[in-house]
């Protein structure tokens, strides 16, 4: 079985259940749309942005945890076992030739990959949406708008460990910031004076 085709047995589980603020590999849903978005928040005054880095996401992928997730949906044992097979296939090293196990993570430019990020976080995105946050999500770029900075920093703690915690993922707490979202870098852009604008370190 490919797995493109691997990949669209899994959709129709899980791709109605997206939050709408996730923009990332999914039909009808594009980068400026999520831009657009973060724009109009932006103008109707949530000009803090809770930037969260995911350290290394699609390496870090705790394979328990993403089973557990598909496990949720998916009651075809066949398919589960596929999924464990693709999960644990292991690393060819180019250079080398030499093999090394997968004990985590998925691969990077897999065909099934997009799909796992997604429902992976989608439980993040549902934790946003219950806690009524302005958010866009595209893959493992994330920004939540609020209005203060003493509100983001509450919300930063809280959603950092909500990631670790219950995720088991890894926060890159270095390149995570609390700040005016001029200041902020998404999907390659900036936003200041209403305006999108390409971020500096984007057009370097």
């Amino acid at each position: 079985m490919c797995l493109s085709y691997f990949s669209l047995l899994f959709f129709p589980y899980f791709e109605p259940q997206f939050s709408p603020h996730s923009y990332g590999y999914r039909p009808h849903k594009r980068a400026c749309q999520a831009v657009n978005y973060v724009q109009s928040c932006v103008k109707q005054g949530y000009k803090t942005a809770v930037d969260i880095d995911l350290s290394k996401f699609f390496d870090e992928v705790n394979h328990d945890m993403l089973m557990n997730r598909v496990g949720r949906k998916i009651k075809d044992k066949a398919l589960m076992r596929l999924l464990g097979k693709y999960l644990r296939a292991g690393i060819a090293e180019r250079e080398t030739g030499l093999w090394f196990e997968s004990t985590k993570g998925v691969p990077q430019g897999g065909p099934l990959s997009p799909l796992l990020s997604n429902i992976l976080l989608d439980e993040l995105d549902k934790k946003l949406t219950y806690k009524q946050l302005k958010f866009a999500r595209y893959a493992d770029d994330i920004i939540i708008l609020v209005k203060t900075k003493s509100e983001g920093l509450i919300i930063q703690q809280e959603i950092t460990a909500f990631i670790t915690k219950r995720l088991k993922l890894k926060v890159n707490e270095s390149k995570s910031r609390v700040g005016p979202v001029s200041g902020s870098k998404f999907l390659g852009f900036t936003f200041r004076y209403g305006q999108v604008q390409i971020h500096e370190q984007a057009l370097k």
